[in-house]
């Protein structure tokens, strides 16, 4: 059976945040009195169950503005600034030795913390002194693990994180993106694809040999590559292209540098899934039109097939659903879309369903190819989607 962990959450943007001056990052202040009940929805096995409320006696919860999660872990920041942790841990991905656990167990940070991004095996916290942490592993060997949370030197007030696969992201205030972590493809933006696939003293993110990538508002990351939104509301992308992620059909495999995603203008918002075998991507400009490329091998993009898709695609959805978007959360076999009609909430998927698209009793089934209504979803105002999971908070 599907086991279900309930928890007050509240809303979110998976990447990255703007606070009331202007800067990108997370005001958990701000938040806190948004604090509304929330269902975390953690298929373990199959058969999967259907979504359903949890009452307060038969788990414990605790406040949180954040969660996400990998195949091997979940991370969740609470709206005081603790950040938690539970699943595997043969990384360290709790943020400490010993054994993993279905008991959410808090990451020894010390400091209150405003944001959080996680890689396959690793975390990333950003602290309210714009500090960035790390813990978890960069790799499948030994080698670039951190057993604890460390603080990274990095020189530069940092206002967002992000990470994919095996490499992290900072954007600083002045609109520079730091990289580190692994350089396979590319994905760090720096000028190189060394063998070797590591890079951990973080560095900035090129345009060319000689040109640091400005200007910059947001950050995101999908598996293999990353993404920029600068103030004119332009994506930049670079790291491996063999999906389509980097959205420019003119990079052969991969690129080491930034380049522009042409036809693309007056983005807000990048959306992409974090985990290595992620490559689909979202974007939603100014004027609420939804665009996505990248990979769609099983219809997570919502186009009407399953054919990964190498230029910015806009997204048309079905008759009768909203179309003022609210937030797009995508993993590595489906994705939700959050829509708002007045004061109402519609959830819609599209994606291979084991069960996180609320068909209880259907495993490894095409569940949409156009993103449809999930029912199970009526009244939410928040989604995370996961490798195999869903999330959604009722209530506003």
């Amino acid at each position: 059976m599907g086991e279900t962990i309930p928890f007050s959450l509240l809303q979110k943007e998976q990447d990255c945040y703007v606070n009331r001056n202007g800067r990108t990052k997370l005001s958990p202040n701000s938040l806190v009195r948004a604090a509304l009940s929330f269902l975390l929805t953690l298929t373990l096995a199959l058969p999967i169950a259907p979504p359903r409320s949890v009452h307060a006696d038969e788990e414990p919860s605790f406040q949180a503005v954040q969660i996400l999660s990998s195949d091997f872990f979940t991370v969740a920041l609470r709206a005081d600034g603790t950040v938690w942790a539970w699943g595997s841990n043969h990384m360290y991905q709790l943020g400490s030795a010993g054994a993993g656990t279905r008991v959410p167990v808090q990451v020894p940070i010390g400091v209150p913390v405003e944001q959080i991004a996680i890689g396959d095996h690793f975390g990333l916290a950003l602290d309210e002194e714009q500090n960035v942490w790390v813990w978890g592993s960069f790799s499948s060997g030994s080698s670039y693990q951190y057993m604890a949370p460390q603080k990274l030197d990095l020189w530069e007030n940092i206002v967002a994180i992000a990470a994919g696969g095996g490499a992290a992201y900072a954007l600083t205030e002045d609109g520079r993106v730091y990289s580190w972590g692994s350089n396979a493809g590319g994905r760090l933006g720096r000028g190189s694809s060394l063998p070797v696939g590591q890079e951990m003293a973080p560095d900035f993110v090129k345009s060319d040999a000689d040109t640091v990538l400005e200007g910059i508002t947001r950050i995101a990351a999908s598996g293999n590559s990353a993404f920029a939104v600068d103030v004119d509301g332009h994506v930049y992308a670079w790291g491996d292209n063999s999906s389509g992620a980097l959205g420019n059909p003119a990079v052969p495999g991969e690129s080491v540098y930034a380049v522009l995603i042409p036809g693309l203008s007056q983005v807000k918002t990048v959306y992409a899934g974090s985990l290595s075998s992620a490559n689909s991507v979202f974007a939603t400009t100014v004027t609420g039109t939804v665009y996505g490329w990248g990979e769609n091998k099983m219809g997570q993009l919502g186009l009407g097939h399953m054919t990964d898709v190498s230029s910015p695609v806009r997204i048309e959805l079905m008759e009768g659903l909203p179309t003022e978007v609210v937030q797009i959360s995508t993993s590595v076999r489906h994705t939700l879309i959050l829509l708002k009609d007045g004061e109402d909430y519609v959830v819609a998927g599209s994606g291979r369903n084991s069960g996180q698209l609320g068909r209880p009793g259907v495993t490894n089934e095409p569940y949409a190819q156009h993103f449809q209504q999930i029912p199970q979803f009526g009244g939410a105002t928040y989604i995370s989607a996961g490798p195999d999971r869903s999330f959604a908070r009722i209530g506003d």
